[in-house]
């Protein structure tokens, strides 16, 4: 069952129908292109009204070569908002042909529903009949907040026509869409009523033609269904005597405007605001490094003034805990939310705000008084170099048509806009900052439309926006995974030039034709780095339970910890200049610029501050202008063919260097599918988790072999005071621990082996499921 949510205004003549049908907007929410649309809606009941006594309308609509049957609630609406419960289904063809006629195909012979159950729950045995039809144009458009689809705005010319009875009239609905809130609602209706002076319409469609046909007493053998007393909600709204509904908003003030309560402009629209009193505080916010508080809709923040950490939900305090801002809390009620997530993504400060709040008592020419709370935050971020920055919210809370009203006059006379966004992201978006955990941008998505240039240039676009991501985390060394996903940029911007390179390089050498090389040396120069890094934060985050299952003694392992702590200060000690250099910047800056078309020379190593760019714009045709989905397929296609000699060699004979190449192979496969996944479809994904299990298995043999590799560095360096037998036999232990992770991984790797050649012929048919569809 879903729930219909909907604002409906009178529009009183058809000269007021054109102006709202040419609105290019409804305040600050952009209206799409508009559709036409031409319906019969035909209302049936029992005679007894055993349908309408319950509380339910049956409506069959026909249209556009279809036929749907919907249940609607029937019951009075707010002023403001119409609410009703409707359950739907489809006609098949040939009962749509019997509906046609009249005479409707009863609930039994409908499609097997929750509408079907309903109808006969309420109706029984007893045959339907036509109470009145209803034939309708419409003009629909989608209401847009930027990306978000918020509402469907429809202007309807109505017309009732049944036995004598004869209406029109015009309406506007705008009905919330999944992505739409209240809150959008409530701003969209305080400007119609405010900017267009439309009222609301308190009455349904079904409603008010009810109403119609009953006075005009027409005469027929079927009853019109009466509105008694024991029926008031039913058709009609009753005076409402209780408390106002209430309602709340939240907007920002515009760039440049003042940073208070704008009270002259108040006052001057009859408003008066009484200062109740003003707080100050100091606020940071958490989340972890991949933004797994936000995907779960949580806000986790340390207040200075209240000296407690508070955790939000939707908007409401879910949990709170006293402590410093140093301890982020571990138990109790946040501690509960927080154990949802891993233990290896802990959680780091993100933003510092300060807030200054001012609480105001309002009242209005004929309202009920309400409040405002105008919070002018400064915010600034914990992890990347920016310039603090200010904004001004206002949230209005009180009787839900005074809080409408107002919000209009702020938004179409003084500028503000409704704001649904948290204040982390909000602060972030303002510093220029992406949320943690975002996906690049859309633009940079590969498409069918892109050529083999342009989805060149979005590939790496997106990767410079992943190491800009995680640059300034990894230099701060807030925590591993910034360096491992900076890491992973790298690798896969250095495996698209291997996709790529070839298909753009001009087949006549000239002077430019260097680009290419000197952009993978200078990807390969920081991945160098970051590797060095990454592997000892492997060995590091393992240490622990591999000590244990040594049975390593402590003075041992409290000297291999520090050996690989020192190892790890070495390595970041080169990595953060590296990261904050010059170089570095030119790096992304050749990744973000139009690659394909121009890159970039290869900076000297000892002066890498400087990046001269060179034209690449081929001197004879190339595959660059080509459209990129035979491209892709055959990419792919090659990805494949490198690794099939290897799938056919027996995995036993298969060496640790081999295994490793294996790896890389699977690795720049799955890159090359992932690069062109918005052109293979959704069969892609189980093919891609497949590379996946392969690159993880040998990723984790990969590791073991590195351990070695500084485990046993660290034996041959230790000095002989340390070299004691303790010492020596321990060392032993711990290495053999590697060792057996690499013969379990290999093990796991031998059944995985087994089903690679039917990953070749999954991609075969998938080539050929992507081929049918161009």
């Amino acid at each position: 069952m879903s729930t219909e949510v909907e604002a409906k205004f009178q529009l009183p003549d058809p000269a007021a129908t054109a102006r709202v049908q040419a609105l290019a907007r409804l305040g600050s929410y952009a209206l799409g292109d508009p559709r036409q649309k031409v319906i019969t809606d035909e209302y049936y009941d029992t005679r007894s009204r055993a349908l309408l006594a319950a509380g339910w309308a049956l409506r069959i609509r026909r249209g556009g070569g279809g036929c749907l049957v919907t249940l609607k609630s029937v019951r009075s609406a707010r002023a403001d908002v119409h609410a009703r419960e409707e359950l739907e289904t489809e006609l098949p063809a040939e009962l749509g042909v019997l509906a046609a006629t009249d005479q409707p195909p009863p609930p039994a012979q409908w499609p097997a529903s929750a509408a079907r159950d309903k109808a006969q729950e309420m109706a029984g045995e007893a045959p339907l009949e036509l109470l009145f039809r209803l034939e309708q144009e419409r003009q629909v458009r989608d209401v847009l907040d930027g990306s978000r689809r918020v509402a469907t705005a429809s202007v309807d010319d109505v017309r009732l026509a049944f036995h004598g009875t004869s209406r029109q009239w015009w309406e506007l609905e705008v009905e919330l869409s999944e992505e739409g809130t209240d809150t959008d609602l409530l701003a969209m209706s305080g400007w119609i009523r405010a900017s267009l002076g439309l009222y609301y319409s308190t009455e349904s469609k079904f409603e008010r033609s009810l109403k119609a046909v009953q006075e005009a007493q027409v005469h027929q053998d079927a009853p019109v269904a009466q509105v008694t007393s024991a029926q008031p909600s039913l058709l009609r709204r009753s005076p409402r005597r209780r408390s106002p509904n209430q309602g709340m908003i939240v907007l920002e003030a515009p760039a440049g405007a003042a940073e208070s309560l704008p009270l002259v402009e108040l006052s001057a629209r009859g408003y008066r605001a009484h200062l109740q009193k003003r707080t100050t505080d100091e606020i940071v916010f958490h989340d972890t490094h991949d933004g797994a508080f936000a995907k779960r809709g949580y806000v986790l923040s340390w207040s200075r003034a209240y000296g407690n950490w508070r955790l939000r939900e939707d908007g409401r305090v879910r949990a709170e805990h006293r402590g410093t801002r140093e301890s982020v809390p571990l138990e109790g009620a946040i501690g509960d939310v927080l154990g949802t997530i891993p233990a290896e993504h802990p959680t780091i400060a993100l933003l510092e705000a300060s807030l200054e709040q001012s609480d105001y008592a309002v009242s209005g020419i004929g309202t009920d008084p309400f409040r405002i709370r105008a919070r002018r935050w400064e915010v600034r971020s914990v992890v990347v170099p920016a310039a603090a920055r200010t904004m001004m919210r206002l949230t209005v809370e009180g009787p839900s048509a005074a809080v409408a009203y107002l919000s209009a006059i702020l938004q179409e006379q003084l500028g503000y806009r409704v704001s649904s966004q948290t204040v982390l992201d909000r602060g972030l978006q303002l510093l220029g900052i992406s949320a943690p955990g975002s996906a690049p941008p859309r633009e940079f998505r590969v498409d069918a439309r892109d050529t083999v240039r342009g989805a060149f240039r979005k590939v790496l676009r997106a990767e410079a926006w992943r190491m800009r991501m995680n640059a300034a985390g990894a230099a701060r060394d807030l925590h591993p995974e910034f360096v491992h996903d900076l890491r992973v940029a790298t690798r896969r911007a250095r495996s698209a030039g291997r996709v790529f390179a070839d298909a753009l390089v001009p087949a006549v050498t000239n002077a430019a034709t260097a680009a290419a090389p000197a952009l993978r040396e200078e990807l390969r120069w920081i991945a160098r780095m970051l590797g060095a890094v990454r592997d000892l934060d492997v060995l590091s985050s393992r240490l622990d339970v591999q000590l244990a299952q040594a049975g390593a003694a402590p003075a041992f392992a409290g000297q291999v910890r520090s050996a690989v702590a020192a190892r790890r200060a070495l390595a970041l000690g080169d990595l953060v200049p590296a990261l904050e250099s010059p170089r570095f910047t030119s790096l992304v800056q050749m990744l973000e610029s139009e690659v394909g078309e121009s890159s970039a020379t290869a900076p000297s190593a000892t002066a890498p501050s400087t990046v001269e760019h060179a034209d690449l714009s081929p001197t004879v045709p190339s595959q660059g202008d080509q459209s990129v989905g035979p491209f892709a397929r055959k990419r792919i296609n090659r990805a494949f063919r490198k690794l099939l000699p290897w799938i056919e060699k027996p995995a036993e004979a298969l060496g640790e260097a081999e295994l490793h190449r294996i790896r890389i192979l699977f690795k720049r496969l799955r890159y090359a599918c992932e690069f062109f996944r918005p052109l293979l479809g959704g069969p892609a994904d189980a093919m891609i988790g497949s590379f996946v299990s392969f690159q993880d298995c040998l990723g984790l043999h990969q590791d073991a072999a590195a351990a070695v590799r500084v485990l046993t560095e660290i034996l041959q360096q230790a000095p002989p005071a340390v070299r004691t037998e303790d010492f020596l036999l321990s060392m032993g232990s711990l290495i053999q621990v590697q060792r057996d992770i690499q013969l379990t991984q290999r093990q796991k790797f031998l059944r995985l082996w087994e089903s690679a050649p039917r990953l070749l012929e999954s991609w075969k048919r998938l080539r050929a499921q992507v081929e049918a569809t161009v």
